[in-house]
């Protein structure tokens, strides 16, 4: 039987610090810090920057082309340092409308808290959108420490914002692509508003076909008691009676993770009959608040398992670290005999 996961990338410690409520906080003399800012470039380059300091000065000349302040460096792996190496020190990032991207270092490069969606100059950029991103242990090339056009390189799909915003997409290192520009310097704690709303999470069970959607349900159900969820739960899935999101309603509030992100504005823009093909951001959260980068059953009208019923045929499995509706079925032909998270929505 097979197992359907995803790995997220290893920790870089860091020494919390207060949080502090609005846009910045007390340094200690009076004077109030603020947040970095980080971007996707609005431009495009090779892999051949001239070395990371290259790649530094073509974040830092963005930035101030664009006319922000401050000290902006490349997040990008290297030989020998990984991107949350590159911010070590600084603390609190949001993009140009402000939205949350990353609190430490490790949860800015892990990319879990919203999608880093716009470049310096404030513009959303396309969800296909693709950023340098390079070497990790599993996928070892970064274009000759960005000295090179003749490798490849591992691509960054910016809107599905990857845990550790890693793929397995490969860009060939002569193609021109967007970096990612982080501000350094500033040390402020940072967390995203508090929504209400239904909650919706990734099991952290595996769930193999064969029990039916009441076999589904109970395993939301189960995850949902063990980390406390008041109210009642049901999986995100596709059978032969209707679509995923024909087992809940759009009459009430939209859904939430429950680190209180909201998914969306409203619930219909989630499973009403015209849902937005982008949400605000996704949903990457366990029960528990852990955040996630598995790969969940969501199925289809096709193929779902028999209902779910079935351990032969096939079913579909997406992306749960994607705000890319499309994407939340993204690999058909998944043998039924394997097993793999849902998707778990409060009713």
């Amino acid at each position: 039987m097979g197992v359907l996961v995803a790995a997220g990338c290893g920790r870089v410690g860091f020494e919390a610090t207060r949080e502090v409520p609005g846009d910045g906080a007390d340094v200690g003399d009076g004077s109030i810090d603020r947040p970095n800012k980080i971007f996707i470039s609005s431009t495009a380059t090779s892999g051949n920057l001239g070395g990371i300091a290259g790649a530094d000065a073509y974040c830092q000349a963005r930035a101030t082309a664009a006319g922000l302040p401050g000290t902006f460096v490349a997040l990008l792996w290297t030989s020998t340092a990984t991107p949350a190496d590159r911010v070590a020190g600084s603390r609190g990032w949001v993009d140009l409308q402000g939205v949350v991207i990353g609190d430490t270092p490790d949860s800015l490069v892990d990319a879990t808290i919203n999608p880093l969606r716009h470049d310096e100059l404030g513009t959303r950029v396309p969800p296909q959108t693709f950023a340098l991103w390079g070497g990790q242990p599993t996928f070892s090339n970064s274009c000759d420490d960005w000295t090179s056009t003749t490798t490849t390189v591992n691509g960054l799909h910016v809107v599905s914002a990857e845990a550790s915003f890693d793929t397995d997409t490969y860009g060939n290192c002569a193609d021109a692509s967007r970096l990612i520009c982080a501000e350094t310097g500033h040390v402020v704690a940072v967390a995203p508003p508090r929504e209400t709303g239904r909650v919706a999470f990734v099991t952290t069970g595996l769930f193999a076909p064969g029990g039916g959607l009441a076999a589904a349900d109970a395993l939301c159900t189960a995850e949902a008691t063990g980390a406390g969820l008041a109210g009642s739960f049901r999986a995100f899935l596709a059978s032969a009676g209707g679509t995923a999101e024909t087992r809940f309603s759009s009459a009430g509030e939209p859904w939430r993770r429950v680190d209180g992100v909201r998914l969306t504005k409203t619930a219909a823009e989630l499973i009403g009959p015209s849902p937005v093909p982008v949400w605000d951001s996704f949903l990457a959260r366990t029960a528990t608040g852990a955040a996630t980068n598995i790969r969940a059953w969501v199925g289809s009208a096709s193929e779902h398992c028999q209902s779910w019923s079935g351990t032969t045929g096939t079913g579909t499995i997406g992306s749960t670290h994607t705000a890319v509706r499309a994407r939340l079925q993204l690999f058909s032909g998944v043998g039924c005999g394997s097993m793999a998270p849902l998707i778990c929505l409060e009713e």
